[in-house]
């Protein structure tokens, strides 16, 4: 008996030590899928040694933020944290507290949706975050207790079977991602086409490619649902402040069509949010309404003159906010090489 469960315990030793080695060398694979980015997002974020603007949004931010042109007005590096809308608000927030430092500034810009209840990640997209970027995973260990239960028992064993399968593939790329930033892959949605600061720059030369005046969704003033994300917001801002670091709103941007049918509730989730948030809202969300066409493939992802056109507003936005003493930026464009 003892001979048996001497060789048992060793069968099992040998075989979690087989599954560690892959699981270990699958975060090694180069993955190049649209949330890959992930990992090169918080690389960024790990690195950053001074005064930095992070921007932290879903893709609305991923698609409509120009970094270079931001970095250029604020006299500040500039990292584009944006992602996906579905991972949720708090996802954002604990990134925001994990890597913010002293003298940074955050500027918040979740989606409408993540503003009126939409504050918990998606089962579905948070599987494949952690699939993509393994170290995504730490971000969804703060679920409740029903949420971490559904998580463990539907998704945790296919994300480390899917893990094992990657890890039994030895990797024949570099995981330097910018060594094949070249590539032509089939989906325009991809970790290769995100610039060095995070901005996701594939869809420039693509236009307008959905009639997004088409597209619908609604959206209510429902102050409770709304309020739970105030107190998110405001419980990150409160810890960030503490260790001197600014943080502010912007709004998601919207196709003029839909923000016209749908003024009063956008005017009341306004008022609502600058009367209960502990952070500056830095403009109206009549300020972030664009034609149809200045949008790509949906209502949250702005094209190139879409991207520019909202990205010097932000900028003019965060100028206005710095001549109030809160933090330094260039009051015009030449500061920056002129010193």
């Amino acid at each position: 008996m003892r001979t048996f469960i001497r060789n048992a315990s060793l069968f099992c030793a040998i075989q979690l030590v087989i599954g560690g080695a892959f699981v270990l060398n699958a975060t090694r694979q180069p993955q190049y899928g649209f949330m890959a980015a992930f990992e090169d997002k918080i690389r960024l974020l790990h690195e950053h040694d001074e005064p930095t603007l992070i921007v932290l949004g879903g893709s609305n931010v991923a698609f409509g933020i120009d970094s270079p042109t931001l970095q250029q007005h604020c006299d500040m590096q500039v990292i584009n944290g944006g992602l996906h809308a579905a991972l949720g608000l708090q996802f954002y927030l604990d990134v925001a507290c994990d890597y913010a430092r002293e003298g940074d500034v955050i500027v918040l810009v979740p989606e409408w949706m993540l503003l009126t209840g939409g504050t918990r990640p998606d089962p579905e997209l948070r599987q494949s975050m952690v699939q993509e970027s393994p170290s995504s995973w730490r971000y969804f260990c703060n679920l409740s207790g029903d949420e971490l239960k559904k998580f463990v028992d539907d998704q945790a064993f296919s994300v480390l079977a899917g893990l094992v399968q990657a890890g039994s593939e030895m990797p024949t790329e570099s995981r330097d991602l910018h060594k094949f930033e070249q590539a032509q892959l089939p989906d325009a949605y991809s970790r290769l086409k995100f610039n060095l600061q995070g901005d996701f720059v594939g869809h420039h030369q693509l236009g307008t490619t959905k009639d997004v005046a088409k597209m619908n969704g609604d959206v209510s003033c429902k102050p409770a649902k709304i309020m739970k994300s105030v107190v998110q917001i405001n419980a990150c801002a409160e810890a960030l402040r503490a260790r001197g670091v600014e943080v502010y709103l912007a709004y998601c941007p919207v196709p003029t069509p839909h923000y016209e049918k749908h003024q009063a509730a956008y005017d009341s989730i306004h008022e609502l949010l600058v009367k209960q948030l502990d952070v500056a809202v830095l403009h109206h969300p009549a300020q972030v309404k664009y034609p149809a066409d200045y949008f790509y493939d949906s209502v949250c992802h702005l094209n190139l003159t879409g991207k520019m056109t909202r990205t010097e507003l932000v900028a003019q936005s965060l100028v206005a906010q710095s001549r109030q003493g809160k933090f330094h930026v260039a009051t015009k464009p030449s500061e920056r090489t002129s010193r």
